[in-house]
């Protein structure tokens, strides 16, 4: 009998070879899940922030240079999300917690006087944030937090940036109101919304609902019912499709002055709403995007926010003092808040700054970014 022994011993394994991202959300997805990863063995509570932060920092720096390298693939395509459920929400809160240690990391590395390098860590962060948050609206939401963390790091030590770093943030002020990535946002949001009504013909057509406690449903069932059972599937998905191209319509004219759009919930529901109307065919197709104009108003209205103080502090930079009137350090263009239909405010206390938006009643109020040193001036 031959033995295989020997044979066996000499076959050479080799290890299956990952395949790299050839995306760059494949990329921010996998540093996502690896942190996520990370984050498992750690410590938690607040009094841990510290004990984390340092476990995390090799893994924190490793990633940004996976990060950086990424931006020479292409953006690729994201995952289909929800636009009405939290499906995406504890990725999100993994994702808002990457960007705090990034935060932390940038604090130290400016702390230690490396200003490029902090800036760099601000900057690849801040990018990566917007380019994972235009899969749906879900995410955009979230996105604030991570637009809150990072520029606060900008903000909170305004002082302490060279003029290089200063300008590069410029560069990141104008991705962040590109208006590509809003209409990214936007197409997403709609496909999204398009993909669940039409989810929902099937259980139209099978005549469920008939007793629904709902009378919105109850009539539409009814509505249903009365239509020839070959050319219920066709008339609805007919139906469904005309109301996603009036939702475009709406969508596609968000263009600056903000103030203009349809802010309140009454307003967009004026400005969905189909004539002969099937309530809740409006409600199924329409419902849950009425937030989006809002977060994207006040989405650019904190980013240029971000930018005045930036461009108020190179203005100190250049000149040794502090402008006396916003247009002293900026074009008029960036001095006008198209929010709240007139300039952005501007006040100097000593060496001291605040520039804020007065914002529009359906979007909250006031907005402002007040560094950490003078929110507590006692």
């Amino acid at each position: 009998m031959i033995s295989l022994l020997p044979l066996l011993i000499s076959i050479q394994v080799t290890p299956a070879r990952v395949q790299p991202a050839k995306t760059r959300l494949a990329v921010y997805e996998s540093v996502l899940a690896e942190f996520n990863q990370a984050l498992k063995p750690l410590p938690t509570g607040p009094a841990n922030q510290m004990v984390r932060f340092g476990k995390l920092r090799p893994f924190l720096e490793k990633s940004l240079g996976r990060l950086v390298e990424a931006q020479k693939l292409p953006l690729g395509t994201g995952p289909k999300t929800s636009v009405d459920s939290a499906f995406d929400f504890p990725n999100d809160m993994v994702r808002v917690d990457l960007m705090r240690n990034f935060a932390r990391l940038a604090e130290d590395q400016l702390g230690a006087g490396h200003r490029a390098q902090a800036a760099k860590t601000i900057t690849i962060a801040q990018e990566t944030s917007l380019e994972l948050t235009t899969s749906g609206q879900i995410r955009f939401l979230t996105a604030a937090r991570d637009v809150a963390i990072l520029t606060s790091v900008v903000i909170n030590n305004i002082e302490r940036w060279d003029k290089p770093s200063l300008v590069s943030f410029l560069a990141l002020r104008k991705k962040m109101t590109d208006p590509k990535r809003f209409r990214a946002l936007i197409d997403n949001s709609i496909r999204s919304k398009s993909r669940e009504a039409l989810g929902l013909v099937p259980e139209l057509i099978a005549d469920t609902g008939g007793q629904a406690d709902d009378e919105q449903i109850r009539e539409m069932v009814k509505w249903v019912r009365s239509l020839p059972a070959g050319s219920r599937r066709k008339v609805l998905e007919s139906e469904i499709a005309t109301r996603i191209k009036k939702l475009e319509q709406v969508f596609q004219n968000l263009r600056p002055p903000e103030y203009t759009w349809p802010l309140s919930d009454a307003a967009y529901a004026r400005a969905v709403r189909v004539v002969p109307m099937h309530e809740f065919l409006d409600l199924m197709t329409t419902q849950g995007l009425a937030g989006l104009p809002k977060a994207i108003a006040k989405s650019a209205t904190v980013a240029r926010l971000f930018g005045l103080y930036v461009q108020v502090q190179i203005y100190r930079l250049d000149h040794g003092k502090l402008p006396s009137v916003l247009t002293d350090a900026v074009p008029a263009a960036d001095a006008f808040d198209t929010l709240a239909n007139h300039p952005f405010r501007y006040s100097s206390t000593g060496n001291k700054i605040n520039v804020w938006s007065d914002g529009h009643p359906e979007v909250g109020g006031k907005i402002e970014l007040k560094p950490r040193n003078q929110q507590h001036p006692n």
